[in-house]
């Protein structure tokens, strides 16, 4: 079973929109819960993708949760709000959106956000695949390449972390269909759909 995370974004003051994030995914655990609970499939059975703010909420879910889903995949990269601190021009178009924290605290909730901040005392994460591609101005290449060599750091966590890497602005057919069936291919390994 694979669940695709999504979120409507709304213009919120800060604080709120930080709460808005961590209410989602709360909802996603209670999305996993509640297929495993009722015996509609099993954990090892779960995949989940998403990207953007989606991608945010789905590895905090799995920083919390590693136990309930057996691989994800973003789509575009990770998306971290640790990046609006960074006064760069490419995080501007992240500034438009979310505003800057304005002050210790607020940076603190973009931290308590961050799957990245979060990953070192882990004891398990899920098999994860992560494609980036380096002409979305929207997620910093950074998150993505740390969050990757964070996972295979730490000695703890077993499952494979792979990235794909796309410079294209703009993708053939084939080009495409390969960088989706390597995604699928990831996916179907680890369900072990075989």
């Amino acid at each position: 079973m694979n669940v695709l995370q999504g979120i409507e974004l709304k213009k919120l003051n800060f604080k709120d929109e930080m709460q808005s994030i961590r209410n989602a995914s709360l909802d996603l655990n209670l999305v996993f819960k509640y297929l495993i609970n009722n015996k509609i499939t099993n954990s090892d059975k779960i995949s989940a993708g998403s990207s953007g703010l989606g991608a945010l909420i789905l590895a905090n879910t799995a920083v919390e949760h590693p136990d309930l889903l057996q691989c994800l995949f973003f789509i575009d990269g990770l998306f971290d709000l640790t990046s609006l601190i960074d006064k760069t021009e490419s995080t501007q178009n992240i500034r438009n959106l979310f505003g800057e924290p304005a002050d210790t605290s607020e940076f603190r909730m973009c931290l308590n956000n961050s799957p990245i901040y979060r990953i070192s005392g882990l004891t398990s994460f899920p098999a994860t695949y992560i494609e980036h591609r380096f002409y979305d101005k929207l997620i910093p290449a950074n998150n993505s390449f740390r969050m990757a060599a964070l996972l295979q750091k730490n000695e703890n966590i077993v499952e494979p972390v792979l990235m794909s890497i796309n410079n294209s602005t703009t993708l053939t057919l084939d080009q495409d269909v390969t960088l989706r069936a390597r995604r699928w291919s990831f996916v179907e390994h680890h369900l072990k759909m075989q």
